[in-house]
């Protein structure tokens, strides 16, 4: 047989690279798969790291340390003073005094 021509070791040389070229491929669409497997493992556990007690089922005990801080009141602040009302009693009842005691003065 003759020496391999110039020819012949490229032909050798493509088949070489088209059979490496098919098993990264290969390894290509496997790493894809498992890239879309770990993908929807991450989506299911961050859906499952949101939820808590007031949009799931679970316990609100299950909530562990890190609830949220509730809202105190969702009414606007007024713009009176707080309480007062018992000094207007007060008043009301001086003002009868007074008027009794008027009332006492004209009789006599």
């Amino acid at each position: 047989m003759e020496a391999p021509t110039e020819v012949q070791k490229l032909i050798e040389q493509v088949q070489l690279l088209l059979a490496q070229s098919v098993a990264q491929n290969e390894r290509i669409a496997a790493l894809e798969a498992e890239l879309a497997a770990s993908n929807a493992r991450v989506a299911e556990l961050e859906r499952r790291l949101g939820l808590n007690s007031s949009n799931s089922g679970k316990p609100p005990s299950s909530d562990g340390l890190n609830k949220s801080p509730r809202t105190k009141s969702l009414r606007e602040p007024s713009s009176k003073k707080p309480g007062g009302q018992h000094l207007m009693l007060h008043r009301i009842k001086a003002r009868k005094a007074n008027y009794a005691t008027i009332a006492n003065y004209l009789e006599t």
